[in-house]
C-alpha cells in the first residue's frame, strides 16, 4: 500500500492561510501576529499591548454606551416606569445590557482564546496541504480574501443604507448624536455575526471539496472535477487500483478531522458570544414588536417608529443569516454522508473487505460526528432554530400585550 508523501508547505503557501484568516480578525478588532505560527516567540499568550488595548476598547465602549442611554430621548427613565410599562421596560434594559455584554465578551473571548486561535490557523494549514497534495485542488486563497472583501462590503453597506434612512428622520442636532453613537454597538453585532459567518462558510467549502474527492475517486470513466469554488477544472485519474483506495480515503478521513477539528475550536472560541448575540436578538425583537405595536395604539409618538422598523430590520438579517450560513453547513453533511452511503451500495462487490469496513466506520463517523455550530452548547444553530426563535417571539408578544392590557 504506498502513502502519498507529505511535502511541506512552502513559506509563501504559509503567508497566504494566515493572510485570509488573520483578515476576520483585524476587521473585529481582535488582530494579533501569527506572521511565524512554527516561530518560538508566538506566545500562546497575548502580549501586554494586546491587554491594554483590550482594556482601553472596553472603557470606550462602556462610555459608548452610558452615552448613549442617557441621550436616548425615547428611553423610559425609572420614575416614568408603572405596572402596565414594567416589563417593557425591563426588556429593554436587558437589550441595552446584552449588546454591551456581547461587544465587551467579542474582545474579551479574543483576548482569552489566542491559543485555541492559533490551532484553527496550523489546522487550516494542514488541510490546505491535504486539498493541494492529495485532492490536487489547491485553494484559491486571492478569490477568498476578494470574497470576504466583498462580504464585508455587502456587510457595512448594507448597515449604512438602514442608518442613513434612520438618520433622515432624525433632524434634531441632539437626537442625531444619539442615533450615531448608538450605531457603534449595533455595528460591533455585525461584525461578530460576519466574522463567524466566514468562518462557516469556510468549513463548508472544505467539505464541498472533501465531498466532490469522494465523488471521483471510485468513478471509473475519465472525469474531470469543475471546482465551483476556483472555477478550475481538475482532471481525475481513474485508472487507480483498488489497493491503494485505501491511501486515499485516509487522507480524505485525515481531512474530515481536520474539520470536525477546526468547527470544535471555533465553537469553544465563539460559543458563549453566539449565544449572548442570539439572546440579545430575540430580547431586542420582542421588544421592538411590542414599541410598534404600542405606536398603533397611539400610546408611543409616531416618531418613534423609525428607530423600531430600524431595530427590526438589523437584528432579522443578523439572526437570517447565521441560521442560513450553519444550515448551509448540515446541508452538506447530508450529502457528504450519502456519497458514502452511495459508494457503500454501488461498489460493494468491487471493493476489497478492508475497504469496506473503513468505509462503513467513516459513514459512522459522519453521521455519529457531525460538523455543527451550537450556542455553547445549549442548541444547534439552524433553520429549526430559527422557526423556533419566531415562535418565542410571538409567544413573548401575546404575553406582553396581554400584560399591558391588565
Amino acid at each position: 500500500m504506498e502513502f502519498p508523501q507529505e511535502t511541506p508547505v512552502s513559506k509563501i503557501y504559509q503567508d497566504k492561510v494566515n493572510g485570509s484568516l488573520v483578515l476576520l480578525e483585524v476587521f473585529c478588532l481582535q488582530h494579533f501576529s501569527v506572521k511565524k505560527l512554527d516561530d518560538k516567540t508566538f506566545k500562546d499568550c497575548p502580549s501586554i499591548f494586546r491587554l491594554i488595548y483590550m482594556i482601553c476598547f472596553l472603557t470606550l465602549v462602556a462610555s459608548v454606551m452610558v452615552f448613549y442611554i442617557i441621550e436616548d430621548e425615547g428611553s423610559l427613565s425609572i420614575k416614568e416606569v408603572q405596572s402596565k410599562n414594567f416589563l417593557a421596560f425591563a426588556i429593554k434594559t436587558t437589550m441595552n445590557l446584552g449588546i454591551f455584554g456581547v461587544v465587551c465578551t467579542n474582545v474579551i473571548q479574543s483576548y482569552l482564546t489566542t491559543k485555541n486561535t492559533k490551532k484553527i490557523h496550523l489546522t487550516s494549514m494542514e488541510m490546505a496541504r491535504i486539498l493541494r497534495d492529495v485532492l490536487k485542488c489547491p485553494v484559491d486563497f486571492d478569490r477568498l480574501t476578494k470574497f470576504t472583501m466583498r462580504r464585508l462590503l455587502f456587510t457595512v453597506c448594507f448597515f449604512l443604507i438602514n442608518h442613513c434612512a434612520l438618520i433622515l428622520f432624525k433632524l434634531d442636532d441632539r437626537r442625531l448624536m444619539s442615533v450615531v453613537v448608538g450605531s457603534l454597538p449595533m455595528f460591533m453585532l455585525f461584525l461578530c455575526a460576519f466574522k463567524f459567518n466566514i468562518y462557516v462558510w469556510w468549513i463548508n467549502n472544505q467539505i464541498q471539496y472533501l465531498n466532490m474527492f469522494l465523488k471521483t475517486i471510485f468513478q471509473k470513466p475519465v472525469t474531470k472535477v469543475i471546482s465551483t469554488i476556483n472555477q478550475k477544472v481538475f482532471p481525475i485519474n481513474p485508472q487507480i487500483s483498488y489497493q491503494n483506495y485505501m491511501a486515499q480515503l485516509l487522507e480524505a478521513r485525515k481531512m474530515f478531522n481536520k474539520i470536525f477539528s477546526i468547527s470544535s475550536l471555533l465553537n469553544q472560541n465563539q460559543g458563549m458570544l453566539i449565544l449572548m448575540m442570539l439572546t440579545v436578538l430575540l430580547v431586542a425583537l420582542t421588544a421592538s414588536i411590542y414599541d410598534v405595536f404600542i405606536i398603533a395604539l397611539g400610546e408611543m409618538k409616531v416618531q418613534e417608529l423609525p428607530d423600531k422598523l430600524h431595530i427590526i430590520s438589523i437584528c432579522s438579517s443578523l439572526l437570517l443569516s447565521i441560521a442560513i450560513y450553519c444550515q448551509k453547513t448540515q446541508n452538506v453533511m447530508c450529502e457528504l454522508a450519502t456519497t458514502l452511503d452511495v459508494i457503500q451500495c454501488e461498489q460493494f462487490e468491487n471493493i476489497p473487505t478492508n475497504v469496506q469496513i473503513f468505509l462503513q466506520s467513516f459513514y459512522l463517523q459522519v453521521n455519529h460526528q457531525p460538523v455543527s455550530f451550537s450556542a455553547f452548547g445549549f442548541y444547534t444553530i439552524n433553520l429549526t432554530l430559527l422557526a423556533s426563535i419566531i415562535t418565542g417571539i410571538v409567544s413573548y408578544e401575546i404575553i406582553l400585550v396581554q400584560f399591558y392590557a391588565s
